[in-house]
């Protein structure tokens, strides 16, 4: 069974130490109690983390594209004025 993303309390609050210890403990023990391994269970939860923290790192790359090209854009604006 894949894991859910690890998906933060919040938009755009990373998540705490407890909620990723948490995730692995609930995924090893739901593992045990299905007669999984428990090792194949903790590496979806890491697969499944390490996948949504890409996609935070991208959206990051993004936003900081997109403030960049405004900042040139009021740059722009600035020297032009004169």
């Amino acid at each position: 069974t894949p894991a859910a993303p690890c998906l933060p309390d919040a938009e755009n609050e990373p998540q705490t130490g407890a909620q990723r210890r948490e995730r692995f403990r609930t995924a090893v023990y739901q593992a045990i109690e299905r007669g999984d391994d428990p090792a194949d269970a903790a590496r979806a939860v890491a697969d499944a983390e390490q996948a949504e923290l890409r996609a935070e790192r991208d959206r990051a790359r993004s936003t900081a594209v997109a403030l960049e090209n405004q900042l040139a854009a009021v740059r722009g604006l600035h020297v032009d004025s004169y």
